[in-house]
């Protein structure tokens, strides 16, 4: 019997309302490797395709009640059952069955009584052809995602020199050279960003190169390049950093994804003329370093939903800032990219307990340097 990890643990559903044909068509594929379940009529078969979501489903056409063309149809409509590809099983060899088939949404057929090789010879064509599709969605999906990073990563470096050029042009000349600085700076920022998302591939594959950072060094940084939003909402940035704590990260991408974001959904999410607080210590093997502020808060809801891989979440700022929650996702990526963690704690507002007032604290912990 062929290991079953030549298969990497796929599995299939067969679905046949005829048990000895059940038997045997698992009992065959059982001998290749594969994991088998087993359904007796459609109404089973969308209960199991929804709960198992199997690679591959091999589905009987004609079955009493729910016939496989109609099981077929409702697999093709529901979201998470869409992508799985169906072989019908069927005795009906004419022409105008074969095609009403394909047009349900089957991507094969085998016709009864079953030939071994033939069966056995669609079943692997199509996991190939499933494997295929799935490594071309998840290529796509990643350069999404990295488009994603550069144009949301970039906006505040970009916005950052335009603000800074309109002060350059209203400023002194000692106040002149001071901005050119942050202009350079900010420049730099963005082409590093650039460069780390060319090379960049997936930061759950792509191992990035972590190196030893003086962390009150980059949250300067990162508030630097934020500075004209943080005036803009006259909010106060407090900074309690100890002198010469270290942290092992990748320097761009700390800067750029991680304290940017964090520091940016702050001002989004903070009242004018509130405080935000920017904390850190050691404790153990990691450095922790808390992001505070007084806003609006998360509701209980949202907050769920942000903790979630994948879930994006729409919210609007004091100010009427737009809010996607991307950026929050973005930061878990790259902190389980350095080896760390992040955890949220928020009340939102009109969620106070009695005595507490609304805002978010975001807590990440570095391992240390």
């Amino acid at each position: 019997m062929p290991d079953a990890d030549t298969h990497n643990g796929e599995s299939l559903l067969v679905v046949d309302d005829n048990q000895r044909n059940l038997q045997l068509l698992s009992a065959m594929l059982q001998h290749e490797g594969y994991t088998i379940h087993a359904a007796q009529d459609g109404h089973q078969a969308l209960e199991m395709a929804a709960s198992l979501i199997p690679s591959l489903i091999l589905l009987d056409i004609m079955m009493p009640d729910l016939d496989g063309m109609e099981v077929c149809r409702r697999l093709k409509e529901a979201p998470e059952t869409a992508h799985i590809p169906i072989i019908f099983l069927t005795a009906r060899t004419d022409t105008e069955s074969i095609l009403e088939a394909f047009s349900r949404g089957g991507v094969d057929y085998v016709t009864k009584p079953f030939n071994r090789a033939e069966l056995l010879a669609r079943v692997r064509t199509q996991l190939e052809l499933k494997r295929a599709h799935d490594t071309i969605r998840a290529i796509s999906d990643e350069r999404r995602e990295l488009l994603h990073i550069l144009c949301h990563d970039l906006t505040n470096s970009v916005g950052s020199i335009g603000a800074y050029c309109g002060h350059a042009l209203k400023g002194e000349p000692e106040r002149c050279r001071q901005t050119v600085g942050w202009i350079a700076s900010a420049a730099a920022n963005a082409q590093a960003l650039i460069n780390l998302v060319r090379e960049m591939r997936n930061v759950e594959e792509y191992a990035l190169r972590l190196d030893t950072l003086t962390l009150d060094a980059q949250v300067m940084q990162a508030v630097s390049m934020l500075q004209n939003r943080l005036d803009e909402k006259r909010i106060h940035p407090e900074c309690r950093i100890p002198a010469g704590l270290k942290v092992l990260a990748e320097p761009v991408s700390l800067i750029n994804s991680v304290l940017n974001n964090l520091i940016t959904n702050a001002i989004k999410f903070s009242y004018p003329g509130s405080r935000l607080t920017l904390t850190a210590h050691s404790e153990g093997e990691w450095v922790v370093l808390e992001v505070e502020d007084q806003g609006i808060g998360i509701p209980a809801a949202t907050l769920q939903k942000l903790m979630r891989l994948g879930e994006v979440t729409r919210r609007t700022g004091t100010a009427g800032e737009r809010g996607t929650g991307f950026g929050v996702q973005l930061v878990r990526k790259f902190i389980s990219a350095y080896g760390g963690r992040l955890a949220i704690e928020s009340i939102a507002e009109g969620e106070e307990p009695e005595g507490q007032q609304s805002g978010t604290r975001i807590t990440l912990f570095l391992r240390r340097g």
